[in-house]
């Protein structure tokens, strides 16, 4: 069972080269933790293109992303996209879980020795 590679889908997004190379390597170990909780390739293939929609809605990473940004992107899902309640919460709940994986002290710590920046990733508790 293989997904998406996460080179074909994080391109898509406008990052600077430095956040996708990390990001792509992020994705690939959130992935990979997927594949071997057994989880399915369509399920997995999802989750990531919903986190990468959210990448391409704020042209951040997702250590940029701020509560802000979720929120406008959740409003977004709604009020433009027209998508069901049940359909909006689905893709935040993919988001929700993804970000555990961002948000442990293991990439809090390495997301500054990669690529600079402080991470803010948004409480998910």
């Amino acid at each position: 069972m293989t997904a998406i590679s996460t080179r074909d889908t994080w391109k898509l997004a406008i990052l600077p080269q430095q956040d996708a190379e990390f990001l792509e390597r992020m994705i690939g170990g959130y992935v990979t933790r997927r594949e071997a909780l057994r989880h399915q390739a369509s399920s997995i293939n999802r989750d990531v293109a919903v986190i990468n929609d959210l990448v391409r809605f704020t042209k951040k990473a997702p250590w940029h992303w701020t509560e802000s940004d979720f929120e406008r992107w959740g409003s977004d899902l709604g009020r433009n996209r027209k998508l069901a309640v049940a359909s909006q919460r689905h893709y935040q709940g993919c988001v929700f879980r993804a970000m555990p994986v961002h948000d442990s002290a293991a990439c809090r710590s390495s997301v500054p020795r990669q690529v600079g920046p402080r991470f803010r990733g948004m409480s998910v508790q």
